[in-house]
């Protein structure tokens, strides 16, 4: 690699991972989840300054209809299953009928909806 010395991972506190790429100008570039900021070595990122650098946020990944829909019904069957084990039901068999193609489609679509309301509000 040109630019590259090594890679890292730390833990910098509660479970929050940062890792590294370390140029071989001694810069260091911190990337998370969220971000990817560059500092001039890592002491520089230890001393947790206020220095403006440079920096972007990651976008969060958009999330396809497909992908949508198929939170959607994990979600649905696993709030179905809870009522279940609340009721102490040891069949789903009622559930499959109550949930007749209909209902099921209109209980997915509201589900779909909320996920899609919370991406956006999320963006704001």
């Amino acid at each position: 690699m040109e630019y590259i010395d090594k890679t890292s991972s730390e833990n910098t506190g509660g479970g929050c991972w940062v890792d590294f790429i370390h140029l071989k100008d001694g810069r260091v570039i911190g990337l998370n989840d969220e971000c990817v900021v560059l500092y001039d070595s890592m002491e520089e990122f230890w001393e947790c300054g206020t220095k403006d650098r440079p920096s972007f946020a990651i976008p969060p990944k958009r999330m396809t209809e497909v992908e949508m829909k198929a939170l959607a019904d994990v979600a649905a069957n696993e709030a179905i299953r809870h009522i279940q084990d609340k009721l102490g039901i040891a069949s789903g068999d009622f559930a499959g009928l109550y949930f007749c193609d209909v209902r099921w489609d209109r209980l997915l679509n509201i589900l779909s909806g909320y996920i899609c309301a919370e991406i956006v509000e999320g963006k704001r």
